[in-house]
């Protein structure tokens, strides 16, 4: 498993920052994208994916050890989508993606023909 302070030294490493100024930024991208997601609901960052708020309902748990079982209160919490880029990237499918573009493209240019002859 890896945690921010890897992250931290893998990323001072490649670019030749200090750890410190490293953490500081780091620290300030994550305030940013929660502060985002609270104002406007979501933040998105293009090819990595999209932060929402997700509002959870408040539900009722049947639990034997508790006599009655557990009230839990409703919550608001961040939630992370991925970009089709990154669900690519991760199950190595770019060549997919480029295969779902020219079938995209193809049937695009049919239709397009098929309008065309259909106004002679």
């Amino acid at each position: 498993m890896i945690n921010s302070t890897d992250i931290i030294k893998k990323v001072a490493e490649k670019s030749g920052m200090s750890e410190a100024a490293i953490q500081v930024a780091m620290d300030y991208a994550f305030a940013e994208i929660e502060e985002g997601v609270l104002t406007d609901g979501y933040v998105q960052i293009v090819g990595y994916g999209r932060f929402t708020q997700k509002n959870l309902k408040a539900r009722h748990i049947d639990n034997p050890r508790y006599e009655g079982g557990l009230d839990i209160p409703a919550i608001r919490t961040i939630r992370y989508l991925p970009s089709r880029e990154q669900k690519d990237r991760m199950n190595d499918r770019m060549d997919l993606r480029e295969e779902r573009q020219k079938v995209i493209d193809e049937r695009y240019e049919q239709k397009k023909a098929e309008r065309e002859s259909a106004k002679e």
